[in-house]
């Protein structure tokens, strides 16, 4: 388990996924706010898939049935839009060649 109210001193990898959230008392029907160890939800493609694969699936994931079906995958993915898709913390890496000018991606 870990200690959720310390800080690691040094961390494990340069650039960590993980960090301290809160799941609301009704994402699982608890008696108050549960204090948990969370993710931000990420697409990782290998790098040698091509551009048009790779917009292809992004398209995917955020048309209405997509988005649709990953709203309903977990009770966290239901308030999940394309612009707060498009927000992190982050940049992996830069956006795919030639994905520049293709609605909205």
């Amino acid at each position: 388990m870990l200690d959720l109210e310390k800080k690691p001193e040094k961390p494990a990898v340069k650039i960590s996924l993980l960090r301290s959230d809160n799941d609301p008392k009704d994402m699982y029907g608890t008696a108050s706010e549960v204090k948990v160890v969370g993710t931000p939800n990420i697409i990782i493609v290998h790098s040698k898939l091509s551009d048009d694969l790779v917009y292809k699936l992004t398209k995917a994931f955020f048309e209405p049935a997509g988005l649709e079906m990953i709203r309903n995958s977990h009770p966290s993915a239901k308030a999940l839009t394309l612009e707060k898709a498009a927000v992190l913390p982050y940049r992996f890496i830069p956006a795919p060649r030639g994905s520049t000018g293709r609605r909205g991606f």
